[in-house]
């Protein structure tokens, strides 16, 4: 929905990382690894496949830049959209409770990544709060936040009470909160961009505006076909994430479904936001959209 006349369309991380063009025009017949999807996730993996010294192509359906790694909040979590008892229903305790390490160790992946990468991403730290709605949406948190403490999984979860959210944010009406201190932001465009560069520079060919419409298994490999032509690989990675759909249908049971909707004001006035808030802080309000659905309808402010 267009609220105002000057609604801008594009995602402000493109004015510091615009789409990127692709450094080839069609595939190579043949490589050992081909990536589908050239977000973040696409872009690691072409990064590793191409430092292990092995030919790989990536075939990205939109412009690179254009999908979801440069059109989010620029936020930097330990954990998952989903809670630790969502997860632990869904996976058992041991594969929840590892699912929920690997999200914590992505922290400091994505760091160390910035540093050997030499990638000024503008990571920087804030307090962050997830609102309780209702006493009954505040006891979940809090029992997410004991299953986490259990199991070890160290996202940094501390449960406040409604007093404590409004002496320390000025906000009221809420049943409680989860704050995260020392929560870290980044500009995503620029991460992304720094990764896509060092895959490149180790070898990586990749190929924009250019889906893949189908994939058959040969006795030599897999034989996928694109507009631009077809390429033959050894091995497949596909790293489409929420964009994927056919012909990957079948990958779709490996995602954990969140909706995540996020939405920007224009700049809004230093003197406006200082007389609001005296702190820099992130408010979350993570509801889910119906009980045990998965997804969650988060409205994010960053004060």
């Amino acid at each position: 929905m267009v609220i105002t006349s000057n609604f801008k369309p594009t995602s402000y991380w493109w004015e510091a990382a615009p789409i990127g063009p692709a450094n080839a025009v069609t595939p190579p017949p043949g490589v050992d690894v081909a990536v589908v999807g050239y977000g973040i996730t696409g872009a690691h993996a072409a990064l590793a496949v191409a430092r292990a010294g092995r030919s790989v192509v990536v075939l990205e359906a939109d412009g690179i830049g254009s999908g979801s790694s440069r059109r989010n909040n620029g936020a930097i979590v330990p954990y998952l959209f989903q809670k630790q008892y969502e997860l632990e229903a869904r996976f058992g305790k041991v594969q929840g409770t590892e699912i929920a390490r690997i999200a914590v160790d992505a922290v400091d992946f994505l760091l160390e990544t910035c540093d050997e990468l030499g990638i000024h991403a503008q990571v920087r730290g804030f307090d962050r709060y997830f609102l309780a709605l209702t006493d009954k949406h505040r006891e979940k948190m809090y029992h997410s936040c004991a299953l986490q403490a259990e199991s070890s999984v160290n996202t940094g979860w501390v449960p406040i009470s409604a007093e404590d959210l409004q002496e320390r944010t000025g906000l009221s009406g809420y049943a409680g909160s989860i704050f995260v201190s020392n929560s870290l932001t980044f500009h995503p465009g620029i991460y992304h961009q720094g990764v896509i560069k060092a895959a490149e520079d180790a070898g990586a060919v990749t190929v924009a505006y250019n889906p893949v419409t189908s994939v058959r298994s040969t006795t030599n490999g897999t034989l996928l076909s694109t507009p631009k032509g077809q390429v033959l690989a050894k091995d497949v990675i596909v790293a489409t994430n929420g964009y994927t759909g056919a012909p990957f249908n079948y990958a779709k049971d490996g995602l954990m479904s969140v909706r995540i909707y996020n939405s920007a004001t224009e700049p809004l006035p230093d003197g406006n936001k200082a007389a609001q808030f005296a702190a820099r802080h992130l408010l979350v309000d993570s509801s889910p959209t119906s009980p045990g659905s998965g997804q969650v309808r988060t409205a994010n402010a960053f004060l």
